[in-house]
């Protein structure tokens, strides 16, 4: 059985809709919302690394790609954790 929602119950659902629309994001979400853009633009400058760095046929060369590789999949996972996907 279905129930029914009065009037004034119908009005108070919207006006606190109105209002949460109203409130600013919690501290923490836009810390997480900044946090989530640098790792986002940080991964991509690995990416640009990665590919000014495939030059190289030192052996150094696979230690410094070790830790970009490594870099990248902190970022990734910073990312994923700010989007609620970790």
């Amino acid at each position: 059985m279905k129930k029914k929602i009065k009037p004034d119950e119908e009005w108070l659902k919207q006006v606190l809709a109105e209002f949460e629309k109203d409130i600013p994001l919690a501290p923490l979400e836009r810390f997480k919302g900044v946090s989530r853009n640098l790792a986002q633009n940080a991964l991509k400058t690995v990416e640009e690394l990665k590919k000014l760095c495939n030059v190289y046929d030192e052996p150094e060369y696979s230690q410094f790609m070790d830790k970009i590789y490594l870099l990248e999949h902190y970022l990734d996972y910073l990312v994923r954790f700010c989007e609620g996907r970790a």
